[in-house]
């Protein structure tokens, strides 16, 4: 089974700290699920192998994005993402996902979720 585990804090916005969960399903299709960010607001989620701690804010992380695909939260402020099914040869391997939400009332006008690690399938 795949393992998802948070790490480090986020930062808030305007609608608190955005929050990142994933789900395997039964046919093996790993889906992330993001909540709390400004409702409608324009997304980045950031997915990279590792994640670096941010010296100025104690407990932040951020990834080192590898790739960032663009999201647009709803009018709750979710989103949800599937991430393409992994080749075999990827197996074993660590990728950290973080959701970067803009907002003009968060501090650098953007919003961070924590970092979720989740194991390749």
């Amino acid at each position: 089974p795949t393992v998802f585990l948070p790490l480090s804090s986020g930062t808030a916005g305007s609608n608190g700290v955005p929050h990142i969960r994933g789900a395997r399903d039964s046919r093996g299709n790993v889906t992330l699920f993001f909540s709390g960010g400004r409702p409608g607001a324009q997304a980045a989620l950031l997915l990279g192998r590792s994640e670096n701690a941010v010296a100025a804010l104690q407990g932040v992380h951020v990834v080192r994005p590898d790739l960032r695909v663009a999201l647009r939260l709803d009018q709750n402020g979710e989103a949800r993402f599937q991430l393409p099914h992994a080749d075999a040869t990827l197996a074993g391997l660590r990728a950290c996902a973080q959701l970067a939400v803009q907002d003009a009332e968060a501090d650098s006008g953007f919003a961070l979720s924590h970092v979720l690690a989740l194991a390749i399938p």
